[in-house]
């Protein structure tokens, strides 16, 4: 007989190869757990309300992890903007996707700044696309260093237009 769910303190898990370890043996534990209590006559509805809500919560967990970049919370990972665009082109959706690239990033700012002065200010950068891309019904990625993507449901000349003023 499976051991009831016990009460952990949950660390932040930044791995979601770890992540998704950790929830498929709590979706298949749970899985033994619900299959015996329906069993019962009366089954335990805390348990499995309880259960229910710690694989929403670990899957919740798991798509933010999978989602953002890694360094750079704000925006997508590649991949993750990627399979967004590939998404809402299935759909139809009149769009414009924009790479950005902060010229002479290395030499202006690592350089004579430091990596970690750099780092700060592309994490700031990467909230105001965000926040500019979520403005617009858009999302924002990560491309790789300093290049980012952003995507934005407007036709092209209606983007340029946004973007100029």
């Amino acid at each position: 007989m499976p051991q009831p769910i016990r009460r952990r303190i949950v660390r932040k898990i930044r791995s979601p190869v770890v992540l998704g370890r950790g929830t498929n043996r709590l979706v298949n534990t749970f899985g033994k757990i619900l299959e015996n209590e329906m069993k019962k006559e009366k089954p335990n509805k805390k348990l499995i309300r309880k259960g229910i809500k710690l694989i929403k919560r670990r899957t919740a967990q798991m798509g933010k992890i999978i989602a953002a970049d890694p360094k750079f919370q704000a925006v997508y990972t590649h991949s993750y903007f990627r399979e967004n665009v590939l998404t809402r082109l299935g759909m139809n959706l009149t769009h414009s996707i924009i790479i950005l690239d902060i010229d002479d990033f290395k030499h202006s700012v690592n350089d004579k700044f430091g990596h970690p002065m750099g780092d700060r200010v592309l994490r700031a950068f990467s909230e105001a696309l965000k926040e500019f891309a979520e403005q617009n019904q858009g999302f924002a990625g990560r491309h790789g260093g300093e290049e980012f993507e952003l995507f934005i449901p407007l036709k092209p000349y209606e983007c340029a237009e946004l973007l100029r003023d």
